[in-house]
């Protein structure tokens, strides 16, 4: 009985000391704190680019996810326009549309993949690069672009760029395909101004208008003037043609013409009972 009533006057000793002893033995939990990791940004490489392109979401309360706009610049973009990622000598065409700011992420072909495929080795692509993420979207987009051809899904053109053609046009080919709008755009309403169609952002830092090609463009100028010095030795070719042709057609007439007078004159004689002294 004794022992009973020290039991019944003393609870919490023993008590407090089951406690204590559970608290020693409970695992010490630290806590931590969960922060979203850093897109890899690397200059000059394209998974570093595609990475930085993409975005996450997440339901933890801890993680914090910057999510871009569609359309915003990112990864790719960053990398076209910083072109001490090229591993040759930039062209002038790079070099001036560096001084640019990219307006949007390059949109690429679902059955286009661009870590695998997207060749940086020749300046005529980063140039198109470039433009897909300066330019403006045509209102008509081109055959080319209407076919499928070429790594992205958009047409887009920027004024005294890429001798006139499209990124996709321009890509890979030096602006040796036809840039031309869609044959149901142009009978069914009139394109667009050339305004509308191109847009020419200014430079950073700078806010003067961007110099013409002739100015401050050799490289375009020369290509212009080559082209169009080719046109113009196609349509003399085709009129010289047409002025053969039309002459061999009117010399077969007049051969014709002059052997029914050759007939006729004789029909005449043998009626007239002329005889022509034959030599």
């Amino acid at each position: 009985m004794p022992e009973f009533d020290r039991q019944l006057q003393s609870p919490g000793s023993k008590m407090g000391s089951m406690t204590s002893k559970r608290k020693r033995d409970a695992p010490s939990t630290p806590r931590y704190i969960k922060i979203a990791p850093k897109p890899n940004n690397t200059a000059g490489s394209v998974a570093a680019a595609t990475t930085a392109g993409e975005t996450t979401s997440t339901t933890d309360p801890n993680t914090t996810a910057v999510l871009l706009p569609d359309g915003a610049p990112g990864g790719w973009a960053d990398m076209a326009m910083d072109i001490t990622c090229y591993e040759g000598k930039p062209s002038k065409p790079m070099e001036a549309l560096a001084q640019m700011t990219a307006v949007r992420e390059p949109a690429w072909r679902d059955s286009y993949h661009p870590v695998e495929s997207f060749n940086l080795s020749r300046s005529v692509n980063w140039e198109a690069l470039q433009v897909q993420c300066i330019g403006a979207v045509t209102a008509f987009p081109c055959e080319h672009c209407r076919r499928g051809k070429g790594p992205w899904a958009q047409c887009i053109m920027l004024q005294d760029y890429l001798c006139g053609s499209c990124a996709n046009c321009h890509y890979s080919a030096l602006g040796t395909h036809s840039t031309k709008p869609a044959k149901a755009a142009e009978e069914n309403t009139a394109p667009p101004a050339a305004s509308a169609m191109t847009a020419s952002p200014a430079p950073r830092n700078a806010p003067a208008a961007v110099p013409s090609a002739a100015a401050s463009h050799p490289y375009a100028t020369r290509h212009a003037t080559a082209i169009d010095s080719l046109k113009r030795a196609k349509r003399l070719d085709r009129m010289y043609q047409t002025t053969a042709i039309a002459c061999n057609a009117a010399a077969a007439a007049l051969a014709s013409a002059a052997s029914a007078m050759s007939y006729l004159a004789e029909e005449y004689a043998d009626e007239a009972g002329i005889h022509r002294d034959v030599d």
